[in-house]
């Protein structure tokens, strides 16, 4: 048996169970058609736990260290850089606007690789930033100014 994955799996189920009872107890859940704002957490708290009994169990079937996960290294620059990115787009969007506060979190999480290039980095940070102008201000017209007071002139 292999404990850390028992106790992974128990995390797992923890967590799930408490986000479960905490939907159940102070969310309406709805229904499939009619979904309330418990539908969508107590589904996520269900798959969680599935996941977590899943994990606990293949963890008892292990036999001679056929089944083995190794974590490694933990890639503190990338973990610090993708954790930081939805911060630095909070703090950002209302005063430089949608444009500019997509662009700077696509550079800022673009470098979680090792691997990225800048001209790469900038490539895709123009084009994630175009999409999201495209549906958020133009289809779904969020009142998000595309440029913001920060910036205007």
């Amino acid at each position: 048996m292999n404990t850390k994955s028992i106790v992974s799996g128990g995390v797992c189920i923890l967590i799930g169970g408490f986000f479960s009872v905490s939907a159940l107890t102070s969310l309406k859940i709805g229904s499939s058609t009619n979904m309330g704002p418990g539908y969508f957490p107590l589904s996520l708290a269900i798959i969680l736990i599935g996941v977590g009994v899943y994990i606990a169990v293949r963890s008892t079937k292990e036999e001679n260290g056929s089944f083995h996960f190794d974590i490694g290294a933990i890639p503190w620059r990338g973990t610090l850089l993708i954790c930081v990115s939805p911060i630095i787009l909070s703090l950002t969007i209302r005063g430089m606007g949608l444009a500019p506060s997509i662009f700077l979190t696509a550079m800022i999480s673009a470098f979680a690789s090792k691997a990225q290039t800048v001209k790469m980095a900038f490539l895709v940070s123009i084009a994630l930033t175009l999409f999201c102008v495209f549906i958020f201000g133009m289809i779904l017209k969020l009142p998000i100014p595309v440029i913001g007071p920060w910036l205007s002139v």
